[in-house]
């Protein structure tokens, strides 16, 4: 079973970059590409729910 980028930033964002970096060495920089951008997606929400956090408290 393949994961989609979202689902393996999900699972584990340190395989996610494990798995760029193997495309990367492939020459597949779309998929790069797209694991990328879902790290950066889900880097922003988690900083945002945490500056929501601390300022709720």
């Amino acid at each position: 079973m393949t994961l989609t980028a979202n689902e393996l930033v999900f699972q584990s964002p340190y395989l996610a970059v494990k798995k760029a970096n193997e495309l990367l060495k492939e020459g597949k920089m779309a998929e790069v590409e797209q694991i990328l951008e879902s790290l950066a997606e889900s880097m922003g929400r988690s900083e945002k729910r945490a500056v929501i956090s601390q300022l709720t408290r």
